[in-house]
Formats: C-alpha cells, sequence, structure tokens
C-alpha cells in the first residue's frame, strides 16, 4: 500500500472512532452549527415578559420573518 492510502486509511478510522465515542447530542449540535455557519446565520434572542425568544439573523434586504409550528424549532429555516 501506499503511503498515503495508509494516511487516509488511519484518519478514516480515527475519524469513526471519534464518531462513535462522541454523543449523538453533541453530533447534532456540530452538525447545526456548521449548517448556520456555511447559511451566514447567527443565533440571536430577546428577553419579554413572557420569557426568552431565540431566532436566527442573518442574510440582506427585506426582512422575512418565518414561524415554525408546534414541535419543531428555529433551525427548521436553516436549510
Amino acid at each position: 500500500m501506499s503511503k498515503i492510502l495508509k494516511i487516509a486509511m488511519v484518519l478514516l478510522l480515527l475519524g469513526l472512532v471519534g464518531y462513535l465515542v462522541t454523543p449523538t447530542e453533541r453530533l447534532y449540535q456540530v452538525g447545526v452549527s456548521a449548517e448556520r455557519k456555511l447559511a451566514g446565520l447567527s443565533t440571536k434572542s430577546i428577553m419579554i415578559d413572557e420569557g426568552e425568544i431565540a431566532y436566527i439573523a442573518g442574510g440582506k434586504g427585506e426582512v422575512i420573518l418565518f414561524l415554525h409550528g408546534f414541535g419543531a424549532n428555529k433551525d427548521n429555516w436553516v436549510r
């Protein structure tokens, strides 16, 4: 086997082991964070009398407000 192939196999094995030992919630958060970053979005929040409202902001042009339904969250709109 060539040296490059051996290095690629070791990196793949390390990535697989890292994936298997990382808690699923952490993997989910890494994925969501990567999607937000790729879309140029940032998470913000505001306090109102009834509690905190978290939202995602980004982009240019006119403001568009997306509302999600019950059981969903703000990250449904990232893609």
